[in-house]
């Protein structure tokens, strides 16, 4: 063997191996093959699958606590997070927040159509709350959540270290 066909069988590898690779992680990414994909947001940290709360005058920015985890402040009521799914189907969702103290009456709903204000809503309990995704309609992967808490104000409000959305298909 010359060593310039010595040089391109280990081009051939390294190319097959690279694709291989790719492959993988864009069917694992776009299949979840293990039926659970979870997106999580944590405040200051960005996210691909999870974009920051809204509206941003609703909510303070990140601030770091004494325990060195950064918080955000939520002072006015309803803030909602969108959150981008791989292609794949899911029956429901389970919703988990990391907060401080959550207001009796707190809700979560998932908007069934986008931009048509048709919610699906259901309540906060401790923190966590399980949303059927049937009828929901998964325009361009994208879902939007809105977390409606009750009797908010600046000087009583919702501090939320993170948001964890575990979808099941």
């Amino acid at each position: 063997m010359t060593r310039e066909m010595h040089f391109r069988w280990i081009i051939r590898a390294i190319l097959g191996i690279v694709t291989l690779l790719l492959l993988g992680w864009i069917g694992n990414g776009v299949l979840v093959p293990s039926g659970v994909f979870v997106a999580r947001h944590d405040s200051g940290k960005p996210s691909p699958w999870v974009r920051d709360l809204w509206p941003p005058l609703h909510v303070y920015p990140p601030e770091e606590g004494q325990d060195g985890v950064l918080r955000q402040r939520v002072v006015v009521s309803p803030v909602t997070v969108r959150v981008r799914l791989p292609r794949a189907s899911f029956r429901s969702v389970d919703v988990s927040l990391a907060v401080d103290a959550i207001p009796p009456g707190s809700t979560v709903a998932v908007e069934r159509h986008l931009h048509r204000q048709d919610y699906l809503t259901v309540p906060l309990l401790n923190g966590h709350a399980t949303l059927p995704l049937q009828g929901v309609f998964q325009h361009d992967r994208d879902l939007q959540f809105m977390f409606t808490f009750p009797g908010l104000t600046r000087n009583a409000p919702v501090v939320v270290q993170s948001f964890q959305f575990r979808f099941i298909r």
